[in-house]
C-alpha cells in the first residue's frame, strides 16, 4: 500500500500521490481547497521538498504488472458506486480489494443516505483518500444534500416516508462532509495514466440524477474518442454495447437489488489495448446493517421508506417501487389526484401493510 505524501509549506499541507502528482491542497485547518488550477500547478512553482518528492516518488508501483523496459503494461482499479451509509458494506468491499492488492479505487457517488451512520462511511471514505489512490464524483444524492444546504425549499421533514431518511442522513453530516462533496464533479475521464482513457459518470455525464440509455450513449461515443463509459446510479450491474463503445454498471455496494445480499462493485483491468470487467460480489452482515436502522432512530424518522430498506437487506428483494406504485394507484382511486411526491402517509402505511412489510 502506497499511502499519500504530505508535506506542510506554510499555511497549506500538500498531498501528493506515490506518482507524485498532487492529489490535494489543504489549508492547515483541514479544510479542501478546491481543485481548479492546483491539477496543473508546475513543477517550478512548487516549494524544493514537494519537488524532490515529485522525482523520488516518480517510479512507486500502483497495483500494475511491468515488462522487461520498466514500462506498466496492466493496471487493476476497483469501481465503487451507490453506497448508500452501508458502512459495513463497504468495509467488506476494502477487505476484499485489500486482499488483491488493489491500490486504485474510482467512487461514482452516492456516498450517504438510505443506511444508518452517514459519519462512518464518510470516515472511512476519508481514510481511503489517504491510504489510495482515489477519484470522486458526486451522485444525486449528494446533489440532494448540497442544495439542502443552500437553503433550497424542499419541504424536507421528519418523521416522512419521503424525505425523512435524506434529512437524517443531513443532520448526521458534518460540514466537511458537505464541503467534501462540494469539491467534487459529476463526471469525469480516467486519464493520465498511461492506460486508455475513459469516461464517468453517476447517473449521466450531463446529470447525476439522469440515465445513460442506448441513445445517449451512442451520441456520447459517437461525439468523444473514448470506448468505455462507467456510471452507476441504477443498482443494476452489467455490461451494454453500445454504438462504438460499451456502458459498465458496477452495481450497489450499499443496497444491492440482486436478490442474493452481496454487496457489488466493479474491478477494471486496463492494458495497452483496452479495458476489461471483473463484477465481484461480497457478502456483508445484512443483520447488523437491518438494526442499525432501528438503533440509530433512522427507522422511526423515515417511516415506510426505512421499512422498505429493511427489507431489502433482510428478505434480497427491492419493493420500493411497487409500494409507490400501490401507494399512489389507491391514492388516486379514493380522490382522483395523483402524484408522486403528495401521497399522504396513510396511503403509503395502507399499502405497506397490504404488502406484508409492516
Amino acid at each position: 500500500m502506497y499511502p499519500l505524501v504530505t508535506v506542510m509549506h506554510r499555511n497549506f499541507r500538500i498531498s501528493l500521490d506515490p506518482y507524485g502528482v498532487l492529489n490535494c491542497v489543504r489549508e492547515a485547518s483541514g479544510r479542501r481547497i478546491r481543485p481548479t488550477n492546483v491539477k496543473n500547478l508546475p513543477v517550478k512553482r512548487l516549494p524544493l521538498p514537494i519537488i524532490l518528492l515529485w522525482h523520488i516518488r516518480d517510479n512507486a508501483s500502483e497495483n500494475a504488472a511491468k515488462g522487461d523496459d520498466g514500462v506498466e503494461e496492466t493496471i487493476s482499479i476497483a469501481v465503487f458506486s451507490d453506497i448508500h451509509s452501508n458502512h459495513i458494506a463497504l468495509e467488506a468491499c476494502v477487505r476484499y480489494i485489500e486482499q488483491r492488492g488493489i491500490k486504485r479505487i474510482l467512487f461514482l457517488g452516492d456516498y450517504v443516505s438510505n443506511c444508518a451512520y452517514p459519519q462512518k462511511t464518510m470516515d472511512l471514505i476519508y481514510e481511503l483518500r489517504e491510504k489510495k489512490l482515489c477519484r470522486f464524483i458526486r451522485g444525486n444524492r449528494e446533489e440532494l444534500l448540497l442544495r439542502h444546504a443552500n437553503g433550497a425549499a424542499d419541504g424536507w421533514r421528519i418523521p416522512s416516508t419521503q424525505s425523512g431518511a435524506i434529512l437524517y442522513t443531513y443532520n448526521n453530516l458534518r460540514e466537511k462532509d458537505i464541503d467534501f462533496f462540494a469539491g467534487m464533479e459529476i463526471n469525469g475521464y480516467m486519464d493520465g495514466i498511461g492506460f486508455p482513457r475513459f469516461a464517468y459518470c453517476h447517473g449521466s455525464m450531463t446529470s447525476a440524477d439522469g440515465l445513460t440509455d442506448r441513445e445517449q450513449a451512442e451520441a456520447f461515443f459517437e461525439k468523444n474518442d473514448v470506448s468505455l463509459l462507467v456510471c452507476g446510479h441504477t443498482h443494476f450491474p452489467g455490461c451494454w454495447k453500445y454504438g462504438k463503445g460499451k456502458v459498465i454498471n458496477p452495481g450497489s455496494i450499499g443496497t444491492p437489488v440482486n436478490r442474493q445480499g452481496t454487496a457489488e462493485f466493479l474491478i477494471l483491468h486496463g492494458s495497452r489495448e483496452g479495458w476489461s470487467e471483473e463484477f465481484v460480489t461480497v457478502p456483508f452482515d445484512r443483520k447488523t446493517v437491518a438494526e442499525e436502522l432501528e438503533e440509530s432512530g433512522l427507522l422511526e424518522q423515515s417511516l415506510m421508506f426505512g421499512r422498505m430498506i429493511r427489507d431489502l437487506l433482510i428478505h434480497k428483494i427491492d419493493r420500493w417501487e411497487d409500494l409507490m406504485a400501490l401507494a399512489r394507484e389507491n391514492y388516486m382511486a379514493a380522490t382522483g389526484e395523483g402524484g408522486e411526491y403528495v401521497i399522504p402517509e396513510e396511503y403509503l402505511e395502507a399499502a405497506a401493510k397490504e404488502m406484508g412489510v409492516l
